[in-house]
């Protein structure tokens, strides 16, 4: 956004722990341990997938975030508000007509494919979606096709400076053996149940683990004295870098690193989805033949001493970089700086 018009202002505001209650506030760490128990998530996930019963879900949501979240808009007096989560579309739709002067309101849809009803039943302005599929699931939830807008997703902007650029970073990184990045997300969901098989790996092969901001993981795989060919990351601000530089990436199927993975041209080998959102983005990427899945430790293992034992790899590089998405922030940035002209340059996010 600061890239396209310098003199935009921007407020990010974290809609869960700044304007939700209890126990709304706590619902980014209980995400991952409820999404690991993958039948009452699957469960939870198809039984409030669709209008009625996804209005009826979130309802205490919207009472429990509507009277902060409504103050955040007062007091900022944004011209747009973005919603980039599906729990907070119905509280950011209800905090916006509550206000005397009634600003844009935009979503912007993060999952890929296929994506909970919650992020299209709650009448926003325009809708931000990353695919045509994904389009196709906001018309059949009655989402006026005037105000979907297929934008990709928005993707760190330096993504794609880094194509063709591996031979380079592979030297900057000093990644000499073939290399395989490992990411579980901002909390490096899975990757410990992964960790003992990645420890077998052959010492040939470099294993970069990157535990994002969950320190007390990378403690506990620190204290069990991995071999040397692996390596532990907290969060790290080079990760597309590291991306760029791999011949393979180990990854959940999130749809942010999944084509953050695709954009720099990197073979994907997915071990575990979020059931629901995620599990068309596994069937793409095996269809697509952009990489493989399997949540077996023992087969992953496998499948990383075949990858790194092939000598060409780039004709799979390359056409991954035919299939992802191209200039998402770009796109949405520019329709929200053209609802913002008429307006003071004050912008808010949740």
């Amino acid at each position: 956004m600061v890239e396209q018009e310098p003199g935009i202002e921007v407020e990010i505001v974290d809609g869960l722990r700044e304007t939700g209650r209890f126990p709304i506030d706590r619902m980014p760490e209980l995400y991952t341990r409820w999404s690991e128990r993958r039948n009452l998530w699957r469960t939870t996930f198809y039984l409030t997938n669709g209008r009625r019963w996804s209005r009826m879900l979130f309802y205490p949501w919207q009472q429990l975030t509507k009277t902060e979240l409504s103050g955040a808009i007062l007091r900022g007096r944004p011209d747009v508000v973005v919603a980039m989560h599906p729990c907070l579309t119905a509280a950011a739709q209800y905090a916006v007509r509550k206000t005397y002067y009634q600003p844009y309101l935009a979503t912007v849809v993060t999952d890929l494919f296929y994506g909970h009803a919650s992020w299209f039943t709650h009448g926003a302005d325009a809708y931000f979606v990353p695919t045509e599929t994904m389009k196709e699931r906001a018309l059949r939830q009655r989402v006026p096709e005037d105000t979907i807008h297929v934008s990709g997703l928005p993707l760190n902007s330096r993504l794609s400076a880094l194509r063709g650029q591996r031979a380079q970073l592979r030297r900057r990184l000093g990644f000499t053996k073939p290399t395989v990045i490992c990411v579980g997300g901002a909390d490096g969901m899975g990757i410990e149940r992964l960790f003992p098989a990645l420890a077998n790996l052959p010492s040939g092969i470099d294993v970069h683990v990157v535990c994002g901001k969950n320190e007390e993981l990378r403690r506990r795989l620190t204290q069990s004295r991995p071999p040397a060919n692996i390596h532990l990351h907290g969060f790290t601000t080079e990760l597309p870098e590291m991306l760029a530089a791999a011949d393979l990436a180990l990854i959940k199927a999130s749809p942010t690193v999944l084509m953050e993975t695709l954009t720099v041209g990197t073979y994907v080998l997915i071990y575990d989805f979020v059931p629901g959102q995620e599990f068309a983005n596994v069937r793409f990427v095996q269809q697509s033949r952009l990489g493989d899945y399997s949540r077996s430790p023992e087969k992953i293992a496998q499948k990383i001493r075949e990858f790194c034992g092939r000598e060409a790899v780039m004709p799979v590089a390359e056409r991954a970089i035919d299939f992802a998405p191209r200039d998402g922030a770009t796109k949405i940035a520019k329709h929200i700086l053209f609802q913002s002209q008429s307006r003071s340059a004050r912008l808010s996010f949740s």
